[in-house]
């Protein structure tokens, strides 16, 4: 099937908001794991798997509008050091206070 190239374009802009947060929740996870943040951790991988389930959905979509997804293409991380900023960057629209 032959997509909609602005169709394309919108899931290509979506799947870059997948990776992006799947890239981040992974990294977050490995950190607060080994700060010995374990609840935080698997809340994190557990976000983690969400987003990679996203991804494949996206995908599938992809092939089956006979597109082709770019992998490639990611914005920068967010990352934080700190319990507090790694919330804040994960969730930026929420304000951690008092950390």
């Amino acid at each position: 099937m032959n997509g909609n190239k602005k169709v394309i374009v919108y899931l290509n802009d979506a799947l870059r908001s997948v990776l992006n947060a799947v890239s981040q929740y992974w990294l977050h996870c490995r950190m607060q794991e080994d700060r010995g943040f374990g609840h935080m951790a698997k809340k994190s991988r557990d976000e983690n798997i969400e987003e990679m389930k996203h991804a494949d959905k996206n995908n599938a979509r992809f092939l089956f509008l006979g597109g082709h997804p770019n992998l490639h293409k990611l914005a920068p991380l967010r990352i934080g050091q700190t319990p507090s900023e790694t919330l804040s960057a994960t969730w930026p629209q929420n304000t951690v206070r008092g950390a």
